[in-house]
């Protein structure tokens, strides 16, 4: 499970990481999101 939200974390970099910063933040908050599910799970 850990491994997957690596991968969405990557995944999500790659899409809009370098694009804008407001982007960058909203891919870290969503990264946050979805790490925090799979921990509780």
């Amino acid at each position: 499970m850990k491994e997957s939200a690596v991968n969405f974390e990557n995944i999500f970099a790659k899409q809009g990481g370098i694009d804008r910063p407001r982007k960058q933040a909203i891919t870290l908050i969503t990264a946050v999101i979805i790490r925090y599910k799979y921990s509780r799970l």
